[in-house]
């Protein structure tokens, strides 16, 4: 794990399911997606609770209900780590990106948009500047830092099962 890799995680709750719901139409082939959250690893941080002596957890940023925040890996739940495939160059600038978006209010429009483009035949878009959904905070900082969505993604409607069909998983992370 380094800092810049994605990580993917799985919630329980409304909103977790409404967001695999929607992942569900946009995968209609193939097994239902699992993940229903994702979040970029920022740096590793000693992990001070006595009964994990020696383990590392890792500052994470997220974009939740509650804007964009930091948060512990640890306390995210069920996750996956998924290399960025980014060199060290661009993991650094992924990382300062989504430092810069922190106190960023979360994207409820593009949860809208995305679903309306899910569920009729349209293809527009409704953002508010200054916004994001978790897996849109991702893919912005990875484009930041060098990677290239295919062309018809926009980062704004990358969504957590997106990030795991692209990216393979870390072995033992």
């Amino acid at each position: 794990m380094r800092p810049g890799d994605i990580v993917v995680c799985h919630g329980t709750g409304f909103i977790a399911w409404m967001i695999r719901v929607m992942e569900r139409l946009r995968y209609r082939k193939g097994s239902a997606p699992h993940w229903n959250h994702a979040a970029l690893l920022v740096a590793p941080i000693p992990y001070v609770r006595p009964y994990a002596d020696g383990k590392q957890d890792w500052m994470v940023i997220e974009a939740t209900g509650k804007g964009v925040v930091h948060a512990l890996l640890s306390e995210l739940g069920e996750y996956e780590v998924l290399d960025s495939e980014l060199d060290a160059r661009g993991r650094t600038i992924a990382v300062e990106y989504a430092e810069i978006t922190l106190g960023s209010r979360y994207g409820f429009l593009t949860i809208a948009s995305i679903a309306v483009n899910l569920l009729l035949p349209t293809s527009w878009q409704v953002t508010r500047n200054g916004t994001f959904i978790c897996s849109g905070l991702v893919a912005h900082a990875l484009e930041h830092g060098g990677h290239f969505f295919p062309i018809k993604w926009e980062a704004d409607e990358v969504m957590p099962a997106d990030l795991a069909w692209l990216f393979a998983p870390i072995p033992n992370a």
